[in-house]
């Protein structure tokens, strides 16, 4: 396939990549040649068998060092004493006076 790569793929990759390539680059084998060379290292890669490798998203296994939240009598009792002690509640939530005055009120 990389045999195959001209000026006229190489125009028509510029439109699908929505590049401009200047004409000078364009004309250079330079260009032709490392296009070439890059879809001949997919080739070589092709050759590999990958059907057994699981897919990563990272190069490390990185798991949660964290441990699990889990809620213990004695926190549900240290949370309703602390609601408790509060003046003014509604269900859960605490009711506090407004930090913040409307000045249109």
């Amino acid at each position: 396939m990389a045999d195959e790569i001209d000026k006229k793929i190489l125009e028509y990759l510029e439109g699908l990549a929505r590049v401009e390539i200047d004409e000078t680059k364009m004309s250079s084998e330079k260009l032709l040649k490392d296009l070439k060379n890059i879809l001949n290292y997919f080739e070589e890669l092709k050759a590999f068998d990958t059907a057994n490798v699981e897919p990563v998203s990272h190069e490390f296994q990185l798991s949660t060092i964290l441990r699990e939240d889990t809620v213990t009598g004695e926190q549900v009792a240290k949370h309703e004493s602390l609601l408790g002690a509060f003046s003014k509640r509604e269900g859960d939530f605490l009711k506090i006076p407004p930090v913040f005055k409307n000045p249109k009120s």
